[in-house]
């Protein structure tokens, strides 16, 4: 007995016909025939009365439909489960730090899409913490984060590439002419920093005591466009990663006299499943080449 049979014998039923069978399913009588003969046969009964053109199911046969239909029901949502099992298994849930995914996100998806087109991205951006958690939770398969800082010895962990805080500033302002920005240079300085949840903001602090500075923040943003802003307007100074320096003229970046380097991975739990997706994105990262910042 296998599925084909079975199909066959489900449409004979519905039709008491062979041939209008046949034309539904798309294959010869013959095969039709052939198949429910090997079925009589195999289970030593007879399950049609057989008059001129017409069709009518044994006792014997109208059980057999019973189960038949139950089966074939059967097969019908294992293949339905495991489609959308595969379907959701193509779905990758990435977090992402704000900064992070403004530079990184974009040509990560267009290379990610040429790389394997069945892949899709669902992004949620979280600062560090609480992405973190969302991937101890499993409610997150992989985060893209800026790896300082951090334990990974839970953590699965890719590096992507390193970037350098820099220091950002309107062109006006008299610190602009610097070659080099220290810490001391920025006492009185007006300042918009990224969020204090964050890696950035944590070593940008502690640069900061170790100098005895008291920073002059006037506000806490990692949205690039508000900072960008700020700076436009003459209303403040900020730190950026040099890459995602926004293409405007009246903003110079200079670099700092000690370099913060940043290093953004893609991490994952180890300890749990890591189904087909995750696993092609994990490969996928490890040829990833950041070539520009798409913003």
């Amino acid at each position: 007995m296998n599925i084909n049979q079975l199909q066959y014998f489900q449409a004979t039923c519905k039709y008491e016909n062979i041939s209008k069978a046949a034309q539904e399913l798309h294959v010869s009588q013959s095969a039709i025939s052939k198949s429910i003969r090997e079925l009589e046969r195999e289970f030593e009964i007879n399950l049609f009365n057989r008059l001129s053109n017409t069709l009518t199911l044994t006792t014997e046969g109208r059980h057999f439909l019973e189960h038949t239909n139950k089966i074939l029901e059967d097969v019908h949502m294992l293949y339905v489960q495991v489609k959308e099992c595969r379907n959701a298994n193509n779905i990758i849930k990435i977090g992402m730090t704000p900064l992070v995914g403004s530079c990184l996100l974009p040509p990560f998806y267009q290379e990610l899409y040429d790389y394997d087109k069945s892949l899709i991205l669902e992004p949620t951006e979280l600062n560090i913490f609480p992405l973190l958690k969302e991937i101890e939770n499993e409610n997150l398969d992989v985060g893209l984060i800026i790896s300082n800082e951090i334990n990974l010895s839970r953590l699965g962990r890719i590096p992507l590439l390193d970037v350098s805080m820099v220091f950002c500033t309107n062109i006006y302002n008299p610190l602009s002419k610097r070659e080099k920005i220290s810490m001391k240079d920025l006492q009185e300085e007006p300042l918009v920093l990224i969020t204090p949840d964050s890696i950035e903001n944590k070593l940008l602090s502690q640069r900061f005591r170790d100098k005895n500075i008291t920073p002059n923040i006037i506000l806490h943003s990692d949205q690039v466009y508000t900072i960008q802003h700020l700076i436009n307007h003459e209303v403040a100074s900020s730190f950026l990663y040099d890459i995602i320096v926004p293409r405007n003229e009246e903003i110079c970046q200079i670099p700092l006299e000690a370099p913060i380097i940043l290093h953004i991975a893609i991490i994952w739990k180890k300890e749990r499943y890591l189904h087909s997706g995750i696993q092609k994105i994990i490969k996928f990262a490890k040829k990833f080449e950041f070539l520009h910042y798409h913003g």
